[in-house]
């Protein structure tokens, strides 16, 4: 999986005949997918999600990531719990496009409460957080 290009500078006028092989190989199934998660609090008043998705040293490309904003007297089932979508696209405060590294801002209610962020993709990890 992947996305090549292939530069090829002919100096001379002379045509010129060129073959290219790709061979793409699987990823080690052995190594567990790992996910690692931070939160950067801005002084926005909004909190930057990171979650870092990885098999091995390789990124884990594609996955779907969502951080559910849980309030301490609900649970993530509540239908007031928003999904905010977490992008690897380089795109608003994701640094680098497919790095492996999702992204997503939010804006929690200024309440006083204490929120759980819970990041859910491919295994699940926690960040408790006061918002």
């Amino acid at each position: 999986m992947g996305s090549y290009n292939l530069v090829i500078e002919n100096p001379g006028t002379e045509p010129l005949v060129v073959s290219c092989t790709v061979n793409s190989f699987p990823r080690d199934e052995s190594y567990p997918v790992k996910m690692s998660t931070h939160a950067v609090d801005r002084d926005t008043g909004e909190v930057t999600i990171f979650a870092e998705v990885s098999q091995g040293l390789y990124p884990v490309l594609d996955a779907t990531l969502y951080a559910q904003l849980i309030h301490p007297e609900l649970n993530e089932t509540s239908v007031d719990t928003i999904k905010y979508y977490l992008h690897d696209d380089g795109l608003d405060d994701d640094l680098n496009p497919e790095d492996g590294v999702y992204t997503t801002t939010i804006s929690p209610p200024q309440d006083g409460v204490s929120y759980v962020i819970k990041v859910v993709g491919i295994g699940t990890a926690f960040i408790i957080y006061n918002i």
